[in-house]
Parts: C-alpha cells; sequence; structure tokens
C-alpha cells in the first residue's frame, strides 16, 4: 500500500482540527486555474462545509482570468461558484487554502503578508522553506483532484455528481487521459468518481463551442510553427487569453515525430510559454527553469511544465521579441537540435 494512502486519515485529521476552529476560508486556486484546480477546490470547500456543518464561511476564488472554452464550459455546466480574487477583502477571512500551487512561486492571488495558509499541490517545484501552517504535497500523484477525492472518501461524505463530476474530468486533464504523470492513486480515484459522475455533463464540458477567434489563433499558431527535428516551436505574438499558450502546447505535442513542443505568446504584460515532451529521458520542469529564470518564474513536471517573464520595459513588445528568440536559441542548444 502507498505511503500516500496510509498518511490521508492522518493529515486529513490534521486538516480538519484546523478548518474547524475558522470561522471565514478562502480557497484559492493558482492563478488562471484549470480544470484539476477548480476540482480540488470544489471538493475542499464541500468537505469544510459539511464538517463544519455549514457554520464557516467558504468562498472559492481564482487570480488571472478564465479563458479556455473547456473550463468556462465546466463552470457553466456544473452551476460552479468561483469568485474573482480582485473582488475579495482577503483581510474578512482568517484561513486561505491554496489549492494546485503554494505561497511564494507567484502564481497565486494571495497576498504576500496572508497569514495562516494551508497549501494542497502535486508539482515538484518549491519556492523554498514554507510558512504553511499544514501543506499536503504529494509529487507521485497525477493531479490534486485525486488527493482530494481521498480526502472525500476518508470522511466518508456523499460525493454530488457535479463536484464527482468536476474531480473525474480534472483527473483526466491533468494526466492527459491517463497518458502522463499518472499513478495507480490517480486510477483508484478514477474509478471511485466514474459511476458518480454525469456523463452527459461531462461531454457538454469535453466539447463546447468555440469563437471564430479561437480558430484564428488557431491558425496563427500553426502558420507560426517551425520544426527542429523532434521539436515544435511556436511563437505566437500577442494572444488575446494566456491560456491558449498551454493549449497549443498540448495540441503541437500530438504532431507525428514531435517529442517536444514549446510554445510562447504575450499576454497581461509578459511572456508565458508552455513546454511539453512524450520524451521519457527528458525534464521540461528543469528546462524551463533553465529558460526563464532569473528573468521570471517558472514550475511543472518531467513532462509539462511554464513559465512566465514580466516585460518592465518601455517598449513590451521589442522586450518580448528579444526574450522569444533567446529562449528559442536556448532550447535548441541545450536539447542538441538542428537550428
Amino acid at each position: 500500500m502507498s505511503v500516500h494512502r496510509d498518511l490521508t486519515p492522518l493529515r486529513a485529521a490534521r486538516f480538519l482540527r484546523i478548518v474547524q476552529r475558522k470561522r471565514s476560508i478562502v480557497i484559492l486556486t493558482h492563478n488562471t486555474p484549470d480544470p484539476d484546480a477548480i476540482a480540488g477546490a470544489l471538493g475542499l470547500e464541500h468537505l469544510v462545509r459539511q464538517r463544519t456543518h455549514g457554520r464557516t464561511r467558504c468562498v472559492v476564488a481564482y487570480g488571472g482570468a478564465i479563458g479556455r472554452a473547456e473550463n468556462k464550459a465546466m463552470i457553466r455546466a456544473l452551476g460552479i461558484d468561483i469568485f474573482p480574487a480582485e473582488l475579495l477583502d482577503f483581510g474578512t477571512f482568517d484561513l486561505a487554502i491554496l489549492v494546485d500551487c503554494r505561497q511564494g512561486t507567484e502564481n497565486t492571488a494571495l497576498p504576500p503578508r496572508f497569514t495562516p495558509f494551508i497549501e494542497f499541490d502535486h508539482h515538484l517545484e518549491s519556492a523554498g522553506r514554507s510558512r504553511a501552517l499544514f501543506a499536503d504535497i504529494r509529487t507521485s500523484y497525477g493531479a490534486v483532484s485525486t488527493i482530494v477525492t481521498e480526502y472525500l472518501r476518508h470522511a466518508r461524505l456523499r460525493v454530488p455528481h457535479t463536484l464527482a463530476t468536476a474531480l473525474l474530468y480534472g483527473i483526466k486533464v491533468d494526466t492527459l487521459h491517463f497518458t502522463r504523470l499518472a499513478g495507480p492513486r490517480d486510477m483508484d480515484a478514477y474509478l471511485y468518481l466514474f459511476p458518480r459522475a454525469d456523463k452527459k455533463l461531462l461531454a457538454e464540458i469535453e466539447t463546447p463551442s468555440r469563437s471564430r477567434g479561437y480558430f484564428a489563433c488557431y491558425r496563427n499558431a500553426v502558420d507560426q510553427a517551425r520544426v527542429h527535428g523532434p521539436a515544435v516551436i511556436v511563437d505566437m505574438g500577442e494572444v488575446a487569453a494566456s491560456e491558449i499558450v498551454a493549449e497549443m502546447a498540448d495540441a503541437f505535442q500530438r504532431v507525428a515525430g514531435t517529442a517536444y513542443s514549446l510554445v510562447m505568446g504575450r499576454s497581461d504584460g509578459a511572456l508565458v510559454l508552455s513546454l511539453r515532451t512524450t520524451d521519457a529521458k527528458g525534464n521540461v520542469g528543469r528546462e524551463v527553469k533553465a529558460l526563464v529564470i532569473p528573468h521570471g518564474t517558472a514550475g511543472g513536471h518531467a513532462v509539462m511544465a511554464g513559465g512566465k517573464i514580466p516585460l518592465l520595459s518601455t517598449k513590451p513588445a521589442d522586450e518580448y521579441r528579444a526574450h522569444a528568440a533567446r529562449i528559442s536559441r536556448q532550447l535548441i542548444a541545450s536539447l542538441g537540435l538542428p537550428a
């Protein structure tokens, strides 16, 4: 039996002891949240509400924007209440729970000096010594939704079909249908959630309608794609939403003969990039850190990672192009790819 599974009762008990003493809690995803972060936050909200019998005020929030069509469809189809962090007064909360992220990584809207807080995550990177009151970090798990599902199962709570659908979808997306980072605990959680999920709503989420602008953006990415041996590098230039960068990185990973896909774009005053690989010997988490730090922030796993570089000059377009060119050259050299 996995050591993580053995520790779930102890961790869940400690978590519940903390939240049961709080009056007002904000559950905060990483900025520009994906389905795994959203679902994990919802699962923790359900657990807190049930175990405090509704006495604790609990708000789910996010920083940045929700732009990807599937993510919008998920919120709409499941009737999810999630609020922009900029609308909240953090002074009214006596605890924050960070989901799929950690304090100090610049990927959360939690004020830097806010305490106390709790962290749930499954990523490798750390911002250094954590100040968290409690943290459950499981890097062998493919999704934070899996961790939260184990908490719910341990608590013996009924999982509503909308929540089961969200958690199921979160696991599917973060593991890319169990083709990356998935482990036996993810499959165990998936099999538990599957009979409880609403398959019709799941299909509605996975096949949303898209705007003409999306397809124009897709065409631009195809036009800008450059092949360097087993890698595809795409400089999209300015994009309407940073999420499209990660979406395109996933899409180009499916090009025949491609082992690496790097996509870059300019959004909200920053260069954002996503790097993917199918190379079992590769480690794009390490590669992205080398490409971005010290100019910005980076994080991820061995097979998927992302980064962000703030554009601080008076000529952000020129600064973006300089960084994009440097990143392309650096990755080509690091992987020994043909120029």
